[in-house]
């Protein structure tokens, strides 16, 4: 599978994604994911952050001739008392028959 180069910016609450074109792919999926890590004080004070778990929060197909995809009206990235969360996104390109051809690294 081939490695899609993907880029992200934050805009005032949301995301922008935009990747490079793979010919062969009829639809992008863009999929937005939350992340959380449990968050607690430390021997000295330091807060030190548990394994980050992901939640995949929504899925947008888009078909091949837009290279981008906006996420509007999110929370900016956010910590609580004892939870830090962060939003990633991953783009996988399909091809005609229904084949995963490309896909980014969570970004």
């Amino acid at each position: 599978m081939k490695l899609l180069k993907c880029r992200v910016a934050s805009m005032p609450n949301g995301l922008m994604a935009f990747w490079e074109e793979i010919e062969e792919a009829a639809v992008y999926h863009v999929h937005l994911i939350i992340g959380e890590k449990d968050k607690r004080r430390g021997e000295f004070g330091n807060i030190l952050y548990g394994e980050e778990k992901f939640s995949e929060i929504a899925l947008v197909d888009v078909q091949r001739e837009f290279k981008y995809h906006s996420f509007t009206d999110l929370a900016k990235s956010f910590y609580s008392d004892d939870i830090a969360f962060s939003y990633h996104i991953v783009v996988e390109a399909e091809d005609r028959t229904g084949k995963i051809i490309a896909k980014s690294d969570m970004i």
